[in-house]
């Protein structure tokens, strides 16, 4: 046998027997830890369970220079000391060695934290002391450990005492019983029927939060519970379908449960708590199981709960599937749900109410479970418009020419705006700009159909949806809107199409209900740029009276007002309902405000802010007017507004 020469580069000494650098590992390994404190307490408790321990007691002592920490277990204790110290090997049980696969490394976290400058060992009637910053740089230091043993009066167990600055007893302390906030941080978690812990003679949470552990807890919104238990080789299993908790809960995806140790593992379809007491099911990783390796074991385990999943749903009675059971799955396997899953999650669209506040309220929608079968019985569309150009379909070559002479004069009218404030424009696509813009799909405003058509239209949100789109024809818009957008006064007409493919058959709009579609919301001002497309049977004055907030959404920006953001927006309706129905208009609910700003404002330099030079308003007088019908009732329709330079207008009130 040919044994090899160790290598000598300068003072650097490579053993190549084992093709191992030792200097440069243990300058290395220190970075293989998080430096973290609950990393390095949780080696501690995992040592201690793979000795046997049933019980850990914690003291700590805070002095002005420094802090002492004792851990003291009843474990079988140290028999071999190398096997602590030398990496990549362990001394512990057969049956430990064969089920946890210890790496042998885990203690060097303990001394690579660099919060302790120095830890004390005592076991099995002996004991050492090390300096961690020596036992890092110092070879001959870490060599010479056997010569630093002493004997000490302690036959089982193993005492650890830590020394380090003054903040390392609260901080451990902390680490085990945390404040009411951070309870889930306790370190000891996980632990509950293998070890009693204390610090300070008060016992540390051992227990495994619901959360967590998916055991059965009424919250005040929801129940919290595991969907399926089962055995994974031996091992417990809850399994909640979904990633959906109740409030209060976040989700915590794939939990092992490793001999005590909590090890956290990403899951986006579920919960899963997994506590291994026999074998490895899974492999956490090494040294420290700061999460699970990403191997067969893990996949073939992923599988399991998989199909554990698709089995528990596919058995379940329509009354006990919910959304959040459907979302998983088609999330998981979109194949393998349309093949296994009886169901579907399907959006039942609200009609439109009679008047809106802000864009929350357009295409709300409800959920419900519905089975396969049904879903050729209904109205499934996807959730948005699409419109047609009517003189685009119409097929007559005078109206073929007007479409070009319309989609020249817009593309004309845009060139020249690019140019103002972009640069030379560089082409622009003639469909882009002809009235309604044929093939457009709109985002908002599908409810306004439903309720005018009366249909009961849903959408399939999980699992195959048709493509089946709603197609509007809108009629020619009337010019006297053409600055707000296209707004007709009739109705058009309407249909089903495929895709992208218009309808085969046409269908009149009913007439009466207005109906409406636009594509984005505002913050600020009401849309006036051009993207609303709108059949308003008696003008645009009365749709903006009923709809006119359809579009408004509130800023998220911080920075933002939002109640500025809001009376910026009404204050932009009312200007165009004045601009149609004349200047001296105001809401009848109006307040001092609107009826200032119906005089003349300049902004004053000197003052740094807006007057008014015809006064301001000091006088209201009402005018009464008999309401409609038989019964003598009055109602405020005009005001009689005077300022303070004598200048008066009559105000003409709208809405009711």
């Amino acid at each position: 046998m040919v044994v090899a020469a160790p290598l000598v580069y300068g003072r650097i000494v490579i053993d190549m027997a084992t093709m191992i650098n030792e200097d440069n590992l243990f300058k290395t390994l220190r970075r293989t830890f998080a430096n973290a404190l609950s990393e390095m307490l949780g080696e501690v408790l995992q040592n201690s369970q793979r000795a046997g321990a049933t019980r850990v007691e914690i003291a700590t002592s805070a002095g002005k220079e420094q802090s002492i920490v004792t851990i003291e277990d009843d474990g079988r204790g140290i028999a071999d000391w190398r096997a602590l110290l030398v990496v990549a090997q362990s001394d512990f049980d057969w049956a430990v060695m064969e089920d946890q696969a210890p790496m042998g490394a885990g203690f060097g976290s303990v001394l690579a934290y660099d919060g302790i400058e120095s830890v004390g060992i005592a076991s099995g009637g002996r004991s050492l002391h090390i300096e961690t910053g020596r036992w890092w740089e110092d070879r001959a230091y870490r060599e010479g450990w056997e010569g630093r043993l002493e004997a000490v009066d302690m036959p089982t167990g193993t005492r650890l005492t830590l020394t380090g600055a003054t903040g390392l007893a609260g901080a451990v302390a902390r680490a085990f019983i945390p404040d009411r906030y951070d309870t889930e941080k306790a370190v000891a978690r996980g632990y509950q029927g293998i070890l009693t812990v204390t610090v300070d003679g008060r016992e540390a949470p051992v227990d495994v939060l619901p959360a967590n552990a998916l055991t059965e807890v009424d919250t005040p919104y929801d129940k919290l519970v595991a969907d399926i238990v089962g055995d994974y080789e031996g091992n417990l299993v809850r399994i909640r379908i979904g990633n959906a908790k109740p409030r209060g809960y976040h989700s915590t995806g794939l939990v092992a449960n490793w001999y005590g140790q909590l090890v956290k593992h990403g899951w986006p379809h579920g919960d899963v708590y997994l506590e291994v007491r026999q074998g490895r099911p899974i492999n956490p990783k090494a040294p420290t199981r700061q999460g699970l390796i990403g191997d067969e074991a893990l996949r073939r385990f992923e599988a399991w709960v998989t199909d554990r999943m698709f089995a528990h749903v596919a058995a379940l009675p329509l009354e006990e599937v919910t959304p959040r059971h459907l979302h998983a799955l088609h999330d998981v396997d979109p194949a393998r749900f349309a093949r296994e899953i009886p169901y579907v999650v399907v959006q039942r669209l609200n009609p439109i109410a009679d008047s809106v506040h802000n864009s929350d309220e357009v295409d709300t929608h409800t959920s419900e479970i519905v089975p396969r079968a049904r879903l050729a019985a209904m109205e499934l569309a996807a959730f948005d418009v699409t419109l047609a150009c009517p003189v685009c379909l119409s097929g007559s070559d005078a109206h073929a020419r007007q479409t070009r002479a319309k989609a020249e004069a817009r593309r004309a009218a845009y060139a020249a705006r690019d140019e103002a404030w972009r640069g030379p424009h560089d082409g622009v696509d003639e469909a882009a700009f002809m009235p309604c813009n044929h093939g457009a799909s709109y985002s908002y405003g599908l409810s306004s159909f439903a309720r005018a058509l009366g249909l009961g239209i849903a959408a399939v949100a999980t699992g195959h949806t048709p493509d089946r789109r709603l197609w509007w024809m809108p009629a020619d818009p009337d010019p006297r809107f053409a600055r707000y957008g296209d707004i007709a006064t009739r109705p058009g007409t309407w249909g089903w199409g495929l895709g992208d493919e218009p309808p085969t058959e046409w269908r009149d709009l009913p007439e009466g209900r207005p109906v409406f579609v636009f594509d984005q919301t505002a913050h600020w001002d009401w849309n006036s740029e051009g993207d609303l497309v709108c059949y308003a049977p008696a003008g645009l004055h009365d749709f903006l009276e009923t709809y006119g907030w359809a579009s408004f959404e509130a800023s998220d920006d911080a920075d933002d007002d939002g109640d500025y953001g809001e009376k910026s927006f009404g204050h932009s309706i009312g200007v165009i309902i004045r601009a149609l129905m004349g200047p001296d208009v105001v809401k009848a609910e109006w307040n001092l405000d609107d009826l200032q700003n119906l005089f003349p404002r300049r902004w004053n330099q000197a003052k740094g802010c807006a007057d008014y030079p015809e006064g301001l308003v000091k006088r209201i007088e009402v005018r009464y007017q008999p309401m409609p019908g038989n019964a003598p009732t009055m109602a405020v329709r005009r005001l009689l507004v005077k300022t303070t330079t004598g200048r008066s207008k009559c105000v003409l009130l709208y809405g009711d």
